[in-house]
């Protein structure tokens, strides 16, 4: 692990962790879909209220580790705001971005999940960072649960 990466994951990621932003209940959620990794015991419920095609709230509810939340608190936050559309088009670049080799070049446009790259040389680890991120792809399509497991 690199010293700046270190550093980012120590400021970021713990960051995020320790103070996740957008965790709670969201009582009139248009759009909802369960993510849960069984053999970690990750659970992450995502909710979502669109108004007009566009991501008014988005929220989490967790069970899991420091990454699933860390992740699920940067992409809460990334996603309010947008268009139904843009925010599946992130969700899609940034699983493909964290399931990429370690060494890949990374999309610019990534916010604060850049900090989240490191743990694409661990396995086990992407499955965790890519939890939150597959329960937002599975809410815009219609909800549902769905894991990162193979």
């Amino acid at each position: 692990m690199s010293t700046d990466w270190a550093e980012t994951y120590r400021r970021v990621v713990l960051g995020h962790h320790r103070q996740p932003h957008n965790r709670g209940p969201l009582p009139d959620a248009t759009h909802e879909a369960l993510g849960h990794n069984v053999l970690c015991g990750d659970r992450i419920d995502l909710r979502l209220k669109l108004v007009d095609e566009r991501i008014e709230l988005a929220r989490f509810e967790a069970e899991a580790g420091a990454l699933s939340i860390a992740c699920a608190s940067m992409l809460t936050e990334r996603v309010q705001g947008m268009s139904r559309q843009a925010a599946s088009h992130f969700a899609d670049q940034a699983r493909a971005a964290l399931e990429s080799a370690a060494d890949a070049p990374l999309p610019p446009d990534l916010g604060d999940l850049a900090a989240l790259a490191g743990v694409r040389a661990f396995p086990s680890r992407r499955r965790a960072v890519t939890l939150p991120i597959a329960a937002l792809q599975a809410a815009l399509a219609g909800g549902g649960a769905v894991t990162t497991e193979t």
